[in-house]
């Protein structure tokens, strides 16, 4: 940078400095070194003006002293403000990848909830059909009469055992008669049950 001369004036004194600053930055450092050298003079009277000189350079010489230890200090708080920073990102990138793998997982359970859903929907659309009671009645008779029919004897000719079974035959328990109590009862249907013969097998008799 090109460099020129700037006259200022301090405690009645003519400068010319040599600088590459501007007139105006260079003034007014001499008007505050001006100010400061008057101000020493008007509070302490008996010091001279090389004295005066000597004290104003003092506090700039303390003021930029002071100035440049801040600067450190705050130095120092940047980087640790620049760290602190660097761990905060590391620690976000970690949490965002850890709630893109929840999002997943929870994508995931959300599929399996709802293909669980359209089983209990298809299950609970499927109907069951039960025999009426007319088709449970002859259901029964029918067991009845089969149960009965196994269990005689027709091939005996001894008087003595020809109300005996044969031993080849076992007559199995008969099963319980299902009847569907959600139809209503039919007149009929009733009659029939209260009768006293279809109780019994029409084999019963024979000899």
């Amino acid at each position: 940078m090109e460099k020129k001369n700037v006259v200022i004036y301090v405690a009645g004194q003519r400068f010319s400095i040599s600088t590459g600053d501007t007139d105006e930055y260079v003034i007014g450092i001499g008007q505050k070194v001006d100010v400061m050298i008057k101000g020493i003079e008007k509070d302490n009277p008996r010091l001279n003006r090389d004295a005066c000189a000597i004290l104003t350079a003092l506090n700039f010489c303390d003021d930029e002293t002071k100035l440049r230890q801040m600067m450190e200090v705050l130095r120092e708080q940047v980087k640790d403000y620049i760290n602190s920073n660097d761990a905060l990102r590391t620690e976000n990138s970690k949490l965002k990848e850890e709630i893109a793998a929840l999002r997943k997982e929870l994508a995931e359970k959300s599929e399996v909830a709802d293909e669980e859903d359209a089983t209990k929907t298809a299950c609970a659309n499927t109907s069951v059909t039960l025999p009426t009671r007319s088709e449970a009645i002859v259901a029964a008779e029918a067991q009845t009469r089969h149960t009965a029919f196994v269990g005689k004897n027709f091939g005996g000719k001894n008087k003595k055992n020809k109300h005996k079974h044969n031993n080849n035959y076992q007559t199995p328990a008969p099963a319980p008669a299902v009847v569907a109590t959600s139809a209503p009862a039919d007149p009929d249907e009733a009659a029939a049950e209260a009768s006293p013969y279809h109780q019994f097998s029409i084999f019963d008799d024979l000899p």
